[in-house]
Order: structure tokens, then C-alpha cells, then sequence
């Protein structure tokens, strides 16, 4: 008879609980992404661009005032939890990048938006957008 009253219990205390569980929505799993530090594509890339980019020359001429010509290593830190649009904004402050545009169309297009890993890297200041996130992803860094 307790053998009953136990089963009773847990087939009650479980249909509780399967009724009690939040309902997961598309706006759930985005908040909870922006939390990790992912981004949704949507808000930060414009595809015009991107098709742009595809047919004019992937070298980008670099402002000989903005980017010195001497060959210097320069050294940032990628925080943890740092989205791809902030890591845009600090390599174009350290002058690595000309446009933060330009860099997250490239991320984007590469597929690799969730795949960038924090640290502190080094960088030579000659160093092209595609090193520079083959490095970001692969986690080289110091």
C-alpha cells in the first residue's frame, strides 16, 4: 500500500512540475543569447553590404595617417562575454580594423559570430581582417 502512495507522489510532483516549466520562445532563447554575448545577425548586419564588399576588392586601403607604416605589434584584451560588435569597436580603436562594419559582415559571413574566444592577443599592425579573426576564433592568444 506505501509502494502506492509513493507512486501516487511522484506521478503527481512530476506533472507538477511539467506544468510549472517556463515556456521557452524565440524572444527566451534571444535574451538568454544576449546574456552569453551572442548577437542576433539580424540587428547588425545589412546583406547589401555584404554583396558589396564580395565584389570589390577584399584589401582595404588603409589611411596612411590613421595606420602608421611601421610594422609594430599591438596588443589588446578581448574580455569574456564580449560581442562580436564590441570587439569590432576595440579593434578599430586600436587601429587593426578601418571599418567595424566591414569586420562583422566578414564574421558573419564566415559563420563564426559564437565562435570568437576572449583573451589577450597580439597583433602585428599590418595584420589583415582575415588574420585577424582567424586568430580571434582559434584562440591564439598569449
Amino acid at each position: 500500500m506505501w509502494m502506492l502512495g509513493i507512486g501516487i507522489g511522484i506521478i503527481i510532483s512530476s506533472s507538477l512540475n511539467v506544468l510549472t516549466q517556463p515556456k521557452i520562445t524565440e524572444d527566451f532563447i534571444r535574451r538568454e543569447a544576449r546574456k552569453l554575448g551572442m548577437i542576433d545577425p539580424k540587428d547588425y548586419f545589412d546583406k547589401s553590404a555584404m554583396e558589396k564588399q564580395k565584389e570589390s576588392p577584399s584589401q582595404e586601403k588603409r589611411n596612411d595617417l590613421a595606420f602608421p607604416a611601421a610594422n609594430h605589434r599591438i596588443t589588446i584584451k578581448i574580455p569574456k562575454g564580449t560581442t562580436s560588435k564590441e570587439i569590432a569597436k576595440i579593434l578599430k580603436e586600436n587601429r587593426l580594423i578601418v571599418s567595424e562594419e566591414n569586420f562583422l559582415n566578414k564574421v558573419y559571413a564566415k559563420g563564426m559570430t559564437g565562435k570568437i574566444r576572449w583573451g589577450k592577443y597580439e597583433f602585428s599592425s599590418d595584420s589583415s581582417e582575415d588574420e585577424i579573426i582567424e586568430k580571434i576564433i582559434n584562440g591564439d592568444f598569449e
